[in-house]
C-alpha cells in the first residue's frame, strides 16, 4: 500500500473516532457546530426562563453543637447615644446669633438574649430586650440677657439657661428566622418578628434674667408601640473563625402618646397615635468557635449601631402647637454607638 493510501485510511479512521466522540458528547449532533444548545442550558449573568433553573435548598447555616438543648444566650454591652432633634434651647445674641444645642452623651446600655433552634426546617426562634436610658445636661450663662428661650410659649430674654433631658427607651423583640449558606462562604439570616416596648422622655428647661425672673418649664413624653419588624442579618466568613457582618432591620409601629407640659402655672397635654417607621444597621467584626468535642460554641462580635425611630418629639409639637398654633411634625430620635456581644449555644 502506497505512502498515499496509507495517509487517506488513517485520516479515515481519525474522522470515524471524532464522529463517534461527537454523537457520546453532543447527544446525537452530526458534529458539533451542527449541534443545537440544550433548551435547558441558559448565559449566566442574563435573564434566564423558570424552566431553565433548578430547584434549591439553601443548607442551614446555624450553629449546631453536640448533644445539645438547640438552646443559646447572648449578652451585649452598649455604649450608645442618643439624638432628638427639636431640642433646641435657644439663640445666643452674643455669639453671632448662634443656636444653642443641647449635649448628647455616650451613655452604657444594654441588650439579653434568649432562643432556641427548632427542627421545622432548621428555624430559630429569640427575645430580646433592649434597655437604653440616660440623662443629659446643658447649661449656659451669659453676661446680659441675649439669649432668646425657644421653649417658652411667652419668651423674655434670659442670661442663662439650664436644661436637662431624660430618656428611656425599653424594646421587646419576638423574631423567626432560618440562617442559611448563599454560596460556601456566605451567610444570611432573613427574619421577621413583633417589637413592643416603650419610649419615654422629660425635659426641664429653666431661664433666668439677670432681674432674677425664672421661667421654668417641664415637658413629658410617654409613649408604648406595637408593630410588625423584620430584617436580615449576613456574615461574611474570612477563615479561622472570623467573619465580617451586616445587619439591617426595619419596623412599622403603632405608637399611643400622651404628652404634657408646663410653663410656670400653664398647663397643656396632647393625645396623639400614630403609625411611626424604625430603621437599624449594625456593621461588625466577629469570632466563633466550638471548644469541649463541640459540645458548646462560643461567639464574640464587636459593632457600631444605627438606628432612628422617626416623629418622637411630640414635646416639641405641643410646644408649638400651643405657643405659635403651628402644629409642626415631629423630629426624630436616633441612636448610635458601640456594641460588644457575647452569645452562648449549648
Amino acid at each position: 500500500m502506497s505512502l498515499t493510501k496509507k495517509m487517506i485510511s488513517l485520516l479515515g479512521a481519525s474522522c470515524i473516532a471524532l464522529s463517534a466522540f461527537a454523537v457520546q458528547n453532543n447527544q446525537g449532533c452530526e458534529c458539533p457546530s451542527d449541534c443545537k444548545k440544550n433548551p435547558n442550558d441558559y448565559k449566566q449573568g442574563y435573564t434566564v426562563q423558570e424552566h431553565q433553573m433548578m430547584g434549591a435548598y439553601n443548607a442551614p447555616a446555624r450553629i449546631d453543637v453536640n448533644c445539645s438543648w438547640d438552646a443559646f444566650l447572648s449578652v451585649s454591652y452598649l455604649y450608645w447615644q442618643m439624638k432628638e432633634k427639636g431640642l433646641e434651647l435657644g439663640i445666643d445674641g452674643s455669639d453671632s446669633h448662634k443656636v444653642i444645642n443641647m449635649d448628647f452623651d455616650y451613655k452604657s446600655a444594654f441588650k439579653v438574649a434568649a432562643g432556641m433552634n427548632l427542627d421545622h426546617d432548621n428555624w430559630a426562634l429569640m427575645l430580646e430586650y433592649t434597655r437604653v436610658h440616660g440623662t443629659n445636661k446643658y447649661h449656659k450663662t451669659s453676661s446680659a440677657d441675649d439669649i432668646t428661650p425657644t421653649w417658652s410659649i411667652s419668651p423674655t430674654s434670659s442670661a442663662s439657661v439650664a436644661a436637662k433631658w431624660y430618656s428611656y427607651i425599653d424594646l421587646l423583640d419576638f423574631t423567626m428566622g432560618r440562617a442559611h449558606y448563599v454560596g460556601t462562604k456566605l451567610t444570611f439570616f432573613p427574619f421577621v418578628g413583633l417589637r413592643g416596648g416603650w419610649i419615654d422622655q422629660k425635659y426641664k428647661i429653666d431661664y433666668l434674667t439677670l432681674a432674677a425672673v425664672a421661667t421654668d418649664i417641664k415637658y413629658t413624653s410617654d409613649s408604648w408601640l406595637l408593630g410588625p419588624r423584620a430584617g436580615l442579618n449576613t456574615n461574611w466568613l474570612i477563615g479561622e473563625g472570623f467573619r465580617v457582618f451586616g445587619n439591617t432591620a426595619a419596623g412599622l409601629y403603632y405608637q399611643d402618646f400622651k404628652v404634657k407640659g408646663r410653663e410656670s402655672t400653664t398647663h397643656f397635654q396632647d393625645e396623639p397615635s400614630y403609625i411611626t417607621p424604625n430603621f437599624e444597621l449594625d456593621l461588625g467584626l466577629g469570632w466563633g468557635t466550638y471548644f469541649s468535642n463541640s459540645d458548646w460554641h462560643i461567639d464574640l462580635s464587636a459593632s457600631y449601631d444605627f438606628q432612628i425611630f422617626w416623629n418622637q418629639n411630640e414635646m416639641r409639637s405641643l410646644k408649638d402647637l400651643i405657643g405659635v398654633a403651628t402644629d409642626g411634625s415631629a423630629s426624630d430620635l436616633l441612636l448610635q454607638g458601640l456594641t460588644v456581644k457575647l452569645a452562648l449555644d449549648f
